[in-house]
């Protein structure tokens, strides 16, 4: 990007601490073994080398990750490569906040991001990186507008517009795809609409109760919630 970064994002200082216990743990067994004569043969050596490496190269990336955020369009770089990806060029971005628990304790909550662009080529981001729950709301904005743009521009010239389990089109309303069966809701029958919990849920009139994707599944989720605000609740 030739732009300078708006703002820099690195590796998640709390994943780094998490791999450096584990190798830490790691590398006590591998000592004990090493030093035990009767445990230490090829197959115990050769499976030290090869998760010594690994975790060597997980924090070789953590330490080497930067997400910067641009004007324009993302960047993301580690020792492994760099990948760029203007905003314009986005064509499907899929966000995931999951929260976790262990014994109905909660111990956090699991961010997943996706975009990807007109060719295929794809930025995946998580936890890895620091402050994701800050990334993905910069995520949002940055690809919403664009994205908007060109899917209002589709469905007011009559194209039928898919976002995963859910197709959305003047002539034909909302569809959901189900595991035994659709459900087709006609604009006029959409009686409400929101995203919680994960999940992205539409009652259609008469509904009390409703089932809804996970917005994981849903590629530009909150573009499809842009749209259905636009349809009822247009700004005067």
């Amino acid at each position: 990007m030739s732009a300078p970064a708006e703002e820099t994002f690195r590796g998640n200082k709390i994943t780094i601490i998490v791999v450096l216990v584990f190798a830490a743990l790691f590398a006590l067994l591998a000592y004990s073994v090493l030093i035990d004569p009767t445990s230490r043969n090829l197959t115990a050596t050769l499976s030290i080398l090869v998760m010594s490496s690994l975790f060597i190269a997980a924090l070789a990336y953590l330490f080497s990750l930067r997400v910067s955020i641009h004007p324009y369009g993302i960047s993301k770089q580690s020792w492994v490569g760099t990948k760029e990806m203007r905003w314009d060029d986005v064509e499907r971005f899929y966000y995931n906040a999951t929260r976790r628990s262990v014994n109905f304790i909660p111990i956090g909550t699991y961010y997943y991001f996706k975009l990807v662009d007109r060719e295929g080529n794809k930025i995946v981001l998580s936890n890895t990186v620091e402050r994701p729950a800050e990334l993905g709301q910069r995520l949002i904005g940055s690809t919403s507008e664009p994205l908007f743009r060109k899917a209002a521009q589709l469905f007011d010239s009559g194209e039928k517009l898919k976002f995963g389990p859910v197709s959305l089109s003047r002539e034909n309303g909302l569809e959901i795809k189900r595991l035994f069966q659709n459900k087709k809701i006609p604009l006029e029958h959409v009686w409400e609409y929101r995203i919680a919990d994960g999940r992205l849920y539409i009652f259609k009139t008469g509904d009390k109760r409703t089932t809804g994707p996970s917005i994981s599944r849903v590629p530009n989720v909150f573009v499809l919630k842009g749209l259905l605000d636009a349809i009822y609740h247009p700004r005067s």
